[in-house]
């Protein structure tokens, strides 16, 4: 795991996988890494 890899999964995140009550779980299908409501990375 390289480290600059996780800032660029933060961008993804924060530009195709906004977290919200409802889009939260319909936008975390279609993505390959987001993170929960608790600030959590996780990997689908």
């Amino acid at each position: 795991m390289k480290p600059m890899l996780d800032d660029t999964i933060k961008v993804i995140i924060s530009s195709q996988c906004q977290l919200g009550e409802g889009a939260y779980f319909a936008k975390a299908h279609n993505c390959l890494f987001w993170v929960d409501i608790l600030g959590q990375r996780l990997f689908r």
